[in-house]
């Protein structure tokens, strides 16, 4: 089973390797690989921007709507609070 796995998994790689480094249009291949991968990893990185961004966001509402049903806040905080605004 092992032999059979080996010589499926050479034939394979040498089937991509034929198909990649072909004379005629290898070059061709391999600049669409390079771009999809490019466009794949910019995605990827938007994605993870997004991703950030809505945890920030999430989190802030739940912050805001924590302090909108807490309740009375102290002296310090709501003279510090309005130092802030002014």
């Amino acid at each position: 089973m092992k032999k059979l796995t080996a010589m499926l998994a050479g034939t394979g790689l040498g089937c991509l390797a034929m198909y990649t480094f072909d004379p005629e249009t290898g070059r061709r291949r391999r600049s669409e690989a390079r771009d999809k991968f490019n466009r794949m990893q910019r995605r990827a990185g938007a994605a993870a921007a997004a991703a950030g961004d809505l945890k920030e966001r999430t989190l802030g509402t739940l912050a805001g709507a924590r302090t909108l049903f807490s309740g009375a806040v102290s002296d310090d905080v709501l003279t510090d609070r309005v130092r802030a605004e002014m």
